[in-house]
């Protein structure tokens, strides 16, 4: 996958939610939206088609779960 924005770009977006995260003492963030997940990670999902939602856990893991026609999918970014 390829990213729409530097990888610098892309970690220091990552940490600022983090940061925002850990001030408000949550352990993960769900974003059902896909435009939040696009500022996020850059990837253009199927969000408008298809529910799904990208997972940012306190430790910076990054995870992308949906469903499509009863058919779960599970993708790590």
């Amino acid at each position: 996958m390829a990213l729409h924005f530097s990888k610098e770009e892309f970690s220091k977006r990552k940490q600022d939610i983090l940061n925002s995260m850990k001030e408000q003492n949550l352990d993960a963030l769900l974003m059902f939206r896909q435009e939040s997940m696009y500022w996020l990670t850059g990837y253009d999902t199927f969000g408008y088609v298809f529910f799904q939602t990208l997972i940012l856990n306190k430790n910076g893991n990054v995870s992308l779960q949906g469903m499509t026609h009863l058919v779960m999918f599970f993708f790590r970014l």
